[in-house]
């Protein structure tokens, strides 16, 4: 049990730190949805390439 708590803590701390966790966290929020349009628009925005969504989080920023 105790491995089990490690492993999923150090899943945690290093795959919500990459591009790839942030996605997985992202499209894990759309399908909470109930709207298909909204979710749909959702996913697609959760599933951007990883230079797309630099991109736009470097626009953000600068605003």
């Amino acid at each position: 049990m105790p491995l089990l708590i490690v492993v999923l803590v150090s899943t945690l701390l290093f795959g919500c730190g990459t591009y790839k966790g942030g996605e997985i966290w992202r499209r894990s929020t759309c399908n909470e949805l109930a709207d298909a349009d909204e979710r749909d628009r959702c996913l697609e925005e959760a599933t951007k390439p990883e230079n797309e969504y630099k991109r736009d989080v470097d626009e953000a920023l600068e605003r």
